[in-house]
């Protein structure tokens, strides 16, 4: 994350420098952006870029997770409108946040985060994962809209089975990004639609399993 000296930057400089960081990780991914460039962008000395960033890296995740701040009123929407049901906040959250994604303003920039994401940055990149600084709160314990689940209607015992349930579903929900920005064997790309097929059939498989019941009703020995 920045260091204290960006915080203390007035705002409309600090928007400038953010700005030039959407501009070029929209342009490259992480490994191909340029600091020249960001520098150039926002117009500002190299030195002065060290001064409030340890590397691009810092940047690139920091403006990341200032995006998160909608993703994270995206998620208290749809877990206050399905009134407790995980399952029903997950589907309502994945429409709004697919078509976020796929066709809003940062869609080149997410093209690049999630087909480039490896475990590292995933790790980084997903909701409440990682810990909390100062200046860019996050959650010491489970988020608050978590916190409206129904157990009933869940086969979990214990708040920290519901987070590992609720990071499961965020895998799943990059991977299939990931496939959304991928050329097809035809080069074409897959369309929202599709993509929230591929999503919801495998939100389905983790809500009611993929093992198919013998027909005749025996159980298997």
């Amino acid at each position: 994350m920045p260091k204290e000296t960006f915080f203390n930057l007035a705002k409309e400089k600090q928007e400038r420098i953010l700005s030039a960081a959407r501009i070029e990780f929209s342009r490259a991914d992480l490994k191909d952006a340029s600091v020249n460039q960001i520098i150039k962008l926002a117009d500002i000395p190299r030195g002065s870029f060290y001064q409030y960033f340890e590397d691009k890296e810092d940047l690139y995740f920091y403006y990341l997770s200032n995006l998160g701040k909608q993703t994270k009123m995206n998620f208290e929407t749809a877990f206050k409108e399905s009134r407790g049901d995980f399952f029903v906040a997950v589907e309502l959250f994945s429409t709004t946040f697919m078509t976020m994604i796929l066709e809003g303003p940062d869609k080149e920039f997410y093209g690049h985060v999630f087909t480039g994401m490896d475990f590292h940055s995933s790790d980084k990149a997903l909701p409440f994962n990682h810990p909390p600084h100062p200046h860019h709160g996050g959650p010491k314990e489970l988020p608050e809209f978590l916190k409206t689940v129904d157990f009933e209607k869940l086969k979990l015992e214990s708040p920290e089975e519901l987070m590992i349930l609720f990071k499961l579903v965020m895998t799943i929900f990059v991977h299939t990004i990931a496939e959304a920005y991928k050329p097809q064997e035809d080069g074409t790309q897959l369309s929202k639609e599709e993509v929230l097929r591929r999503f919801n059939l495998r939100l389905n498989w983790l809500k009611y399993g993929a093992y198919q019941k013998p027909i005749s009703g025996k159980e298997e020995k």
